[in-house]
């Protein structure tokens, strides 16, 4: 009898642990990708591209940031990097449409780490960035070609001009 009700006690606790997680399973939305990601060699090579953050904006719009090699096609944007890695900012509707695609970087290794979106829908950026990098009409220059910098700029919500403040630089 005893093993009965230790085996009964046993079932009733898996039934009643498992119906909560049965009736609040979670299921995918949506998921997008980008339609094309070519290396600049070549069609036959392929180009590279990593997401480092994302935001919700005020419209409830999903914000990408990340960084790319090559070209990339987000929706109908395409974007090409002026050199090694270039950061990419992406804006999705709730119903996974790619909204606004904008790039920044120069011709070294520029890399996004991090974004947050205002009220107004403003993106704001962090990241590390080569010895030159233009973000729309800004450029950041560093004091010398062997420095890194960080960065820290702002992706306005309904155009695609950009500020950024002078950078601090990060020796090799």
């Amino acid at each position: 009898m005893k093993k009965i009700t230790q085996c009964l006690r046993a079932l009733s606790y898996l039934a009643i642990s498992t119906i909560p997680a049965l009736t609040n399973a979670q299921s995918w939305q949506w998921a997008s990708a980008p339609t094309a990601i070519v290396d600049p060699g070549g069609t036959s090579a392929q180009g590279g591209s990593r997401t480092a953050g994302i935001a919700l904006d005020a419209a409830g719009n999903t914000v990408v940031v990340g960084s790319f090699y090559g070209s990339i096609t987000l929706g109908s944007t395409t974007l090409t990097s002026a050199g090694y890695s270039d950061i990419f900012v992406a804006r999705i509707s709730p119903s996974s449409q790619w909204l606004q695609a904008t790039r920044a970087g120069g011709p070294g290794s520029d890399v996004a780490s991090a974004a947050i979106s205002d009220a107004a829908g403003n993106i704001t950026l962090t990241g590390i960035c080569s010895n030159l990098a233009a973000f729309g009409s800004n450029t950041l220059v560093s004091s010398s070609s062997n420095y890194s910098m960080v960065f820290v700029a702002r992706l306005a919500a309904t155009a695609l001009a950009t500020r950024a403040p002078v950078p601090a630089e990060i020796s090799p």
